[in-house]
């Protein structure tokens, strides 16, 4: 049977649209490839610059569901009540939702939310009790500050223009723009990690023997900031704060069979900044509570989690590695680009990174219990 004559005539007119719609598509991915490196170069040009950047990026990303989206995760609900309790009541030590106490997490990110509604009331002058959105602010704060650290905490190992575009990637992560509104404690405590984590790793550069003396003071006041962010860490999150920076230095350690890498911590002054900043209230709240609060945070929350799958979220190892596929997107595609990194892991460009994420990512991995913004203090070295 003949071909009907209808059809060539279709095929030949869609073959000049095919091409009419690649031209248009290549002509745009080069417009938008052109504008990043006009972006990257202007940012390449000074620190603040990159920090902006990476910062806007996030903020843009986070802003459209801060009012949008009603409350969706469990938790948030229980966090937002707590807070606004605490605020209601003016009692900033004990934590009660309803009338139970909520002694799972330290009061820091109450105290947060608590002082964001308080500053949006007095700024809009409305009572903004009820709304959800008030709350999430700490959490949006935290996502926009963890992707402007970002370019300073990478720029020592990777150069400003990397540094910055790894902020940009941060930034706009699907998990980071999903944990920007929601009202709890992980976008805090991510900016508190890159803080510990940038410091640390310039730390770790001036302890090297050809830093010279010079150095003493950047090493005093980048100690401080360590140890004041591992504080902070822990009024928001108790010991997870550790995990990261105290895993990199442990595995540094071990390779290169040395002390240095705790060492460079700074251990005159920081820990009593650290312990200043937490033991106020965490003698307040052992005293109020007979010390119950460290049974239940501590003992049944903490510790319960890494026994056993507490509140329907176990699963088994490798968990991570399969849905960072989708918490890492848009840019999880190109994490197979990372497997040549591998072969020059002892680069010391790339060795604190792996060593930033190795130990943090296999004890979340090995923990029963799971849930996929655990793992998310390692994706500004993945980014």
């Amino acid at each position: 049977m003949a071909d009907n004559p209808n059809d060539a005539k279709t095929g030949a007119a869609r073959g000049p649209r095919l091409s009419r719609a690649t031209a248009a598509v290549d002509a745009l991915g080069a417009a938008l490839h052109d504008r990043l490196e006009a972006l990257l170069d202007w940012a390449e040009a000074a620190p603040l610059r990159a920090a902006l950047l990476a910062g806007l990026v996030a903020l843009a990303v986070a802003l459209p569901g801060l009012t949008a989206l009603p409350v969706t995760d469990r938790d948030e609900a229980r966090f937002v009540q707590a807070s606004r309790q605490m605020l209601e009541s003016g009692d900033f030590v004990d934590i009660r939702f309803q009338e139970e106490p909520r002694w799972k997490k330290p009061a820091g990110i109450y105290w947060a939310q608590s002082g964001a509604v308080a500053t949006a009331e007095a700024v809009s002058g409305a009572d903004l009790k009820g709304q959800v959105w008030a709350y999430r602010l700490p959490s949006v704060l935290g996502i926009v500050a963890a992707a402007a650290l970002t370019p300073w905490a990478l720029g020592p190992l990777l150069g400003a223009r990397a540094a910055a575009l790894a902020g940009v990637l941060l930034g706009s992560g699907a998990l980071i723009a999903a944990e920007a509104t929601i009202a709890k404690t992980d976008a805090a405590l991510l900016a508190c990690v890159v803080a510990t984590l940038g410091a640390y790793l310039r730390l770790l550069a001036l302890a090297r023997p050809e830093a010279g003396v010079v150095a003493g003071a950047d090493r005093r006041a980048l100690s401080l900031l360590f140890w004041g962010a591992v504080g902070i860490g822990a009024l928001l999150k108790g010991p997870i704060i550790l995990l990261p920076p105290f895993g990199a230095a442990l595995a540094l350690a071990v390779l290169e069979r040395s002390a240095r890498p705790f060492a460079a911590m700074g251990w005159r002054w920081g820990p009593l900044l650290a312990l200043g900043i937490t033991l106020p209230w965490y003698a307040a709240i052992g005293i109020r509570t007979d010390g119950a609060f460290f049974e239940e945070a501590l003992l049944k929350d903490l510790i319960g989690k890494v026994r056993e799958g507490k509140e329907a979220h176990g699963a088994p190892p490798g968990v991570y590695a399969a849905v960072i596929w989708g918490t890492f997107w848009p840019w999880a595609p190109f994490l197979p680009a990372l497997l040549p990194a591998l072969k020059t892991w002892r680069d010391p460009r790339i060795l604190p990174l792996l060593a930033w994420i190795g130990p943090t990512w296999l004890i979340f991995e090995a923990t029963p219990t799971k849930l996929p913004h655990y793992v998310m203090p390692v994706f500004p070295a993945i980014a």
